[in-house]
């Protein structure tokens, strides 16, 4: 495993492209949101869905815009 390395360590496996470590660190950032890895996830369900369902007919966002300033 990963556990107990120094950040030097880390940083060598990156520097070296460690597959291995690459991959764990992949699934690793998977689960938190804004990351490659996060929407690349997102992703691929949304093409299984659509894959599954067919084409969406209708697609809504919606927001409650908490960072507007009050006037």
């Amino acid at each position: 495993g990963n556990a107990g390395q120094t950040v030097a360590e880390i940083l060598e496996k990156i520097h070296v492209l460690d597959e291995e470590f690459e991959s764990n660190l992949s699934t690793m950032l998977a689960p938190i949101w804004g990351t490659n890895q996060y929407w690349f996830r997102v992703k691929g369900e949304v093409k299984a869905m659509t894959a599954e369902y067919g084409s969406p007919t209708l697609f809504l966002t919606l927001s409650c815009a908490n960072t507007i300033q009050q006037i």
